[in-house]
């Protein structure tokens, strides 16, 4: 049986300097992983102890709920990468 792994994480917290390129980087990062993009925060939200954030990867959308805690480092305009891995899963 085969599982997907999806992981997001900000572009300040995998590049080591505010000069290094983002797209040199996400080449690196294409090693590790199946698919990478990259992506903005264009709208967030909170209600009731959930937060709504809103992500555009180049006209893929996403919308990601979660309680507060998990998603409270992504802001409006933070740059995000989207980061999938095939994981085989023995039985």
């Amino acid at each position: 049986m085969q599982s997907v792994a999806c992981f997001y994480t900000l572009t300040r917290s995998v590049l080591n300097s505010q000069n290094e390129n983002v797209f040199l980087h996400r080449t690196k990062m294409q090693n590790t992983y199946s698919y990478v993009t990259y992506g903005t925060c264009y709208e967030r939200s909170q209600k009731d102890g959930k937060t709504t954030v809103h992500i555009s990867f180049g006209g893929l959308l996403m919308r990601a709920t979660s309680e507060d805690t998990h998603l409270r480092g992504i802001n409006l305009d933070d740059r995000v990468y989207c980061l999938v891995k095939k994981d085989d899963l023995v039985s």
